[in-house]
């Protein structure tokens, strides 16, 4: 596996990007931080197929606290966990301003997070 980016984040989270632009993440998750969809902790790298599926190449990934954040070649941005009317995100989703403008980078603080635009 060749790393291109990798970042550990609180409660023994851990993200990289591959050189193929997919995240694997593993450690800690019981706030759905690692983005699988589930909130049970993962001891082995995990793809986070969503993205891969999707066939979503992300450039940068951020994190801190309990907030992620990722961008893709294409400009769109993505966040998890979070909520949302109600309804807890545990899956990268993406951000509807995205479509209007195109994201380049991402950074995180703790719980809080910038998307940085063209």
């Amino acid at each position: 596996m060749r790393i291109k980016q990798a970042i550990a984040v609180e409660d023994r989270c851990f993200l990289l990007i591959q050189e193929t632009n997919e995240i694997i993440a593993w450690g800690g998750n019981h706030r759905g931080q690692l983005g699988l969809g589930h909130y049970e902790d993962v001891f082995k790298p995990t793809k986070i197929d969503v993205l891969s599926k999707a066939g979503v190449k992300i450039t940068y990934i951020s994190a801190g606290g309990d907030l992620n954040l990722a961008c893709s070649e294409q400009g769109e941005a993505f966040a998890w966990p979070f909520i949302h009317n109600g309804i807890k995100q545990s899956i990268p989703t993406r951000m509807p301003f995205s479509e209007k403008t195109k994201i380049l980078k991402v950074s995180c603080g703790h719980n809080f997070g910038f998307f940085i635009s063209n």
